[in-house]
């Protein structure tokens, strides 16, 4: 089978463009692991819908995503869990930039740096006496209360897939 004239000069490109975009992932040479983790890298990125604006930044969340993987396998390879880890949209984030974006203290997003408490009587579960200062419960504590029903908690979000 020939390939046509075309192809060559692209699978040319292609290769070459693997070698040089990610040198210095491995030390300055790439073997068939490090090629299999660019491909595996790519096709997260092609999923996750995910473009970095340099080489630079790409070769380091290749880095990061690689660092990720490695731990996510060789997790599941000891087996000693009752789930297993998988990749996921964040697979290019460090544990620190994760916490960074997602993790937000009331202060970060823009709170004024006061407490907000809240009590059960607020929501309508049970009321405190004042038995000569003997705090004793009115009513029997319930067996369970779903904060969702009573409004004091929103429901779960973004699990992922």
């Amino acid at each position: 089978m020939a390939l046509s004239p075309g192809v060559i000069p692209a699978v040319a490109l292609l290769v070459g463009g693997l070698f040089t975009a990610f040198p210095a992932a491995s030390g300055g040479h790439v073997d068939a692991h490090d090629m299999l983790m660019m491909d595996r890298f790519r096709q997260w990125q092609a999923t996750h819908n995910r473009s970095y604006v340099s080489a630079e930044e790409r070769l380091r969340r290749f880095k990061v995503y690689r660092s990720n993987v490695e731990y996510i396998d060789a997790t599941n390879r000891r087996g000693d869990l009752t789930y297993e880890l998988g990749e996921n949209q964040f697979a290019d984030l460090t544990g620190e930039e994760f916490v960074t974006r997602y993790a937000s203290s009331h202060e970060a997003s823009g709170g004024t740096g006061s407490v907000i408490t809240t009590t059960a009587e607020a929501y309508g579960l049970w009321s405190f006496g004042s038995g000569g200062g003997d705090d004793s419960l009115e009513a029997p504590l319930p067996p369970s209360v779903d904060w969702r029903a009573k409004g004091a908690v929103t429901p779960v979000k973004n699990q992922g897939s």
